[in-house]
């Protein structure tokens, strides 16, 4: 057996940026490379890897990541964060910062660094656009730059102060990283828990109204276009947002945007038996907005599809609605969940792209494809396959997962990343 060479017979190529895609190929690699994708490749003495309907397509990116640790390792470890996205196909995450320790300096820039840099997932971290996530004076970008942060976003905070924004779009004119905000007007969504509607008043919660959103969304259209500098909005989740984000492109103007993979499966519909799981930010809309973003997504309106993974444990989430955090940790179902975009006549291509290629072309970082000469960073997967998804056998610590024991579309094999091939088995 030739040590570190592991060969993939007659894998379909799923990579709209591969010269073989669409092709029945065998891929050789080893831990640095590529090393031949042809129609056959000779065994020899290489470890041979034979799946049944097998389809090789580039890592995916999760562009938005929260993991309990530094501070809250019990909710998710690095290593089990890291165990559940290998498992899921994803081979690079955006890390954001923990509103309990925020990544607002070169330092926490550099622990993240050094603590996850062992993993299997390659972490990419994203710092602070506020200093102390405060949303009042602006973070040092340029620091963290210098550490090797590759975007600034504070996450699912609530940024109201523009001028902190107008700053940052001006500083980012040196520092060119992606810049991404929760775009919201949080005067219109004061204790609101869920999508303002009929459902919220049948379920007697304070609701969360369309045009908080939305009102966020115009803001940021408007400060991308006076700089004329890519601003980037963390999930949306209206038919307004993605009427408003289609016009805007139109204009030429920089902006991009991202959704949560569980927006294409659940609405609020789903939220009549007080399932404190589903209580999320924004709030799951109507099916109406649902399918807006499935349009949008085809058209090319939102850029990308992301976990918004968000571990919580009983302690926060198996207690009153009211006062159950927020937040769904479902990074172990993101390509699950995008598969259902196949159901509107949508392209396996297109959903690659959105998981795959949008987020490292917005992040400034290098291709990911499946070509010869390349590092290996893939997963293998079918569509002739469901995934029975056990509570037993998923690999996060966290417990706030809706889609335990659901039969999900698609069954991922495994994922090669770092030079190892690490096979699912469930």
């Amino acid at each position: 057996m030739i040590d570190n060479f592991t060969l993939f017979k007659q894998v379909t190529i799923c990579d709209p940026k591969s010269a073989w895609h669409n092709q029945k190929c065998d891929v050789l690699t080893n831990a640095q490379e590529i090393i031949e994708i042809s129609k056959e490749i000779n065994a020899q003495d290489y470890k041979t890897i034979v799946l049944e309907d097998a389809i090789i397509s580039p890592g995916i990116f999760d562009l938005q990541v929260n993991c309990g640790a530094p501070f809250d390792a019990e909710k998710e470890s690095f290593q089990s964060l890291s165990n559940a996205a290998i498992s899921a196909g994803i081979t690079d995450c955006l890390l954001m910062s923990h509103l309990n320790i925020p990544v607002d300096n070169n330092a926490q820039v550099e622990f993240l660094k050094n603590s996850t840099s062992f993993l299997p997932l390659n972490f990419h971290i994203a710092g602070t656009i506020s200093s102390h996530l405060k949303g009042n004076d602006l973070a040092n970008l340029n620091e963290m730059v210098m550490s090797g942060c590759v975007a600034f976003s504070d996450n699912k905070e609530k940024i109201q102060k523009s001028n902190l924004l107008h700053l940052a779009l001006q500083y980012n004119k040196l520092t060119q990283k992606l810049l991404m905000i929760h775009a919201e007007d949080a005067s219109f969504s004061l204790g609101g828990q869920i999508n303002e509607g009929v459902i919220n008043v049948q379920l007697g919660i304070k609701g969360i109204p369309n045009i908080a959103e939305e009102l966020g969304v115009v803001k940021s259209i408007y400060l991308s276009k006076y700089h004329d500098e890519l601003l980037f909005i963390n999930g949306i989740s209206t038919e307004g947002s993605v009427n408003l984000i289609r016009e805007a492109k139109k204009q030429g103007i920089k902006i991009a945007c991202s959704i949560y993979g569980y927006q294409l499966k659940l609405t609020e519909q789903d939220l009549l038996d007080f399932n404190s799981y589903l209580k999320v930010t924004p709030p799951l809309r109507t099916e109406k907005d649902r399918i807006a973003i499935i349009e949008g997504l085809i058209d090319g309106t939102i850029d990308v599809i992301c976990s918004g993974h968000q571990p919580e444990n009983n302690e926060t989430k198996e207690v009153e609605f009211e006062i159950a955090s927020y937040g769904m940790a479902t990074i172990e179902n993101l390509w699950s969940l995008s598969l259902i975009l196949m159901d509107n006549q949508c392209e396996l291509a297109t959903i690659i792209e959105k998981l795959c290629h949008e987020p490292r072309r917005l992040l400034n970082l290098p291709e990911n494809t499946i070509n010869k000469g390349n590092l290996p960073s893939f997963f293998v997967h079918t569509l002739n396959k469901n995934n029975s998804f056990k509570k037993s056998k998923a690999k996060s610590k966290a417990v706030n997962n809706p889609f335990f024991e659901s039969e999900l579309k698609g069954f991922i094999y495994g994922t090669y990343t770092k030079g190892e091939w690490f096979e699912n088995n469930n």
